[in-house]
């Protein structure tokens, strides 16, 4: 029972490690387009539509679920989909770090 406690503990403990890993990662991205490069901004803006469309920020809380739509609105413009593919990095680096943390705990405790 306590072998329970304490994975539960350091599950939830993990949980919010993994969501500050992401949003500091998100949060390094900057804007990928020069204010004055205009096709830019539009396919940026489409991209943002895009995902409105696909009500993304409901999934904002699952990594797995939120990658799958972000998926969901590629870019043709090597710009816009560099910023994607970067955003995508970020949250696939804090699942799989999620992952192997729990997994070493829970090796450790059995």
């Amino acid at each position: 029972m306590k072998k329970i406690l304490v994975i539960l503990t350091l599950l939830a403990a993990f949980a919010s490690i993994k969501a500050d890993t992401a949003s500091t990662c998100v949060s390094n991205l900057t804007m990928p387009c020069e204010k004055t490069d205009d096709q830019c901004l539009f396919d940026f803006s489409a991209y943002n539509s895009c995902l409105g469309t696909n009500n993304c920020a409901q999934k904002v809380s699952n990594n797995s679920a939120y990658m799958q739509c972000i998926q969901k609105c590629p870019s043709q413009n090597q710009i816009v989909q560099n910023y994607i593919n970067q955003l995508l990095k970020c949250l696939a680096s804090s699942t799989i770090q999620a992952y192997v943390i729990v997994l070493m705990l829970l090796y450790g405790l059995l």
